[in-house]
Formats: C-alpha cells, sequence, structure tokens
C-alpha cells in the first residue's frame, strides 16, 4: 500500500509547497516548509531544519570513515541529500571522487546548487524503477524515509527492500552502502534486519553506533541493549549539544575467498 513516504506522494507535496507564497512557508512545516524558508529567506535559526538536516555532517563522517578503509571512493551517492550540507562535506572529506546528492525538494536543490560547487545535484525521487547513471563506491543513505519512516514490527517491507535492491545494484562489488538514523527511531529499518539480510544474502549487513568517545564505545556500546539505554538516559544531554547518537547499517558483498 502506498504511504506518504512513497516519492509520487513526497512530489505533491514538493508542488504544495513551491506554491505556497513566502509568507506561508514556513507554517507549511516538515522539510518542505523548512527548505523552502531557507532557500528564500536564507534563514535557518527560525525553523525546524536541524529536525530533517544534518547540520554537523562532519561528525557522522568522521564515524563513517574508518570503516571505508580499503575502499577505493570514486563515486559517491548521498541520497535524500536535502540542502546538501553532508554532499558538501563528502567532497571535502573525498576530494577526489565525484559526489552526486539526490534530493525530491525542488527548493533544497535549488539551494544545494546555488550554496555549494563541488557535489552534482539532481532533483531526482528515488523509486524500485530508480536508474542512476554511475555506480558508487560509497553510498550513503541518511534519515532516507524509505529505510526511516513507517516501518513496525508487521508493516510489509515490499517497498523498503525495493529501494535497498536499486541501491544495492547500484554499488560497486567491493563498495559500501551506508544507511544512517538516531539510534532510537522506533521505525529505523535496522530493528528488522533478519528480513534484510534474507531478501540479499550475497551481502553482509552490519549494525554500528557512533559515540562520544572511545572509552564509552569499548565498555557500553558493544552491547546494543545497553547502548539504547544509555541514549535514552542521555539523550537530554546529547541534545543540547547537538549530539544525536546514531546507528549506522555496514552493507557490502559477501567477497568470495576461492
Amino acid at each position: 500500500m502506498e504511504t506518504w513516504v512513497h516519492p509520487e506522494r513526497l512530489s505533491e507535496k514538493n508542488q504544495e509547497a513551491k506554491n505556497t507564497d513566502t509568507e506561508n512557508i514556513k507554517a507549511f512545516g516538515g522539510d518542505f516548509g523548512a527548505y523552502g524558508y531557507i532557500n528564500r529567506t536564507g534563514k535557518f535559526d527560525d525553523c525546524d531544519i536541524a529536525s530533517h538536516n544534518n547540520l554537523n555532517p562532519i561528525r557522522l563522517i568522521n564515524h563513517i570513515s574508518p570503516y571505508l578503509k580499503g575502499i577505493k571512493i570514486n563515486k559517491i551517492a548521498d541520497l535524500g541529500c536535502g540542502l546538501g550540507l553532508t554532499s558538501n562535506a563528502l567532497a571535502e572529506r573525498f576530494d577526489d571522487a565525484k559526489v552526486y546528492g539526490y534530493e525530491i525538494s525542488t527548493e533544497a536543490i535549488e539551494y544545494a546548487k546555488r550554496t555549494f560547487k563541488k557535489p552534482v545535484f539532481q532533483l531526482k525521487g528515488i523509486d524500485k524503477n530508480t536508474v542512476f547513471n554511475h555506480s558508487f563506491s560509497f553510498i550513503l543513505a541518511q534519515q532516507f524515509y524509505p529505510f526511516t519512516r513507517e516501518i513496525t514490527p508487521h508493516s510489509s517491507l515490499d517497498y523498503p527492500i525495493s529501494i535497498m535492491r536499486v541501491c544495492l545494484e547500484h554499488l560497486e562489488d567491493k563498495g559500501m552502502f551506508v544507511i544512517a538514523d538516531v539510534l532510537d527511531n522506533p521505525s529505523f529499518i535496522d530493528k528488522r534486519l533478519g528480513e534484510c539480510r534474507k531478501a540479499f544474502p550475497e551481502y553482509s549487513f552490519t549494525v554500528k553506533v557512533t559515540y562520544p568517545s572511545k572509552i564509552v564505545d569499548t565498555f557500553l556500546f558493544s552491547n546494543r541493549y545497553l547502548s539504547i539505554l544509555y541514549c535514552l538516559l542521555c539523550k537530554g544531554i546529547f541534545w543540547k549539544m547537538n549530539f544525536k547518537l546514531t546507528s549506522l547499517i555496514l552493507i557490502t558483498k559477501k567477497q568470495s575467498h576461492s
């Protein structure tokens, strides 16, 4: 069953936001309202953009980078790139790679293209029929709706699995696909990885959690349940510090040793 996270519905919402005048765009709300407000006014402080975009992508990239060692990063896809902040940070970090940011919001892409010159941005909704012009050595899906919304213990995974298949079809054999979301999101697909593993038995799925220090990582986050408890207890402190504990799903193709 089609829900609001499907590209067709999001495209309708995008059009509604485009047709909303500047005076009322902030009240439109959600990510489309925030993108429109920032694109037209340049102001970040007066809207809830922090709920929809990672405003400090360097921290996330710092956590992901060690897992990418040994992978030759040539082309990077940033799915649901929003305003382009993470795409630009990736382009700065991986200077020799070409970074492509894909987003369904017209105004987010307008802002990204106007503000950041290194990545290539494209207005594009991702569905099961999507074909990219490239294969990628690194694909990032950060707070990407197909994997972070409308997923319950008993919901159908047909849609997120179909999007995952598109991503893996465009992943280089020795590349890595990373899905990221805040740790305590009950709709994150990490809760149902067993079904993902069955759908893609030729791939390895590994869950990692970002952490504020090596000590915490070593003695606490080695246990997933303790890490969730720690996140819940300390959520208020981290939130004020603009630090959101993040769950990472690292997906790579199993390599033959023959």
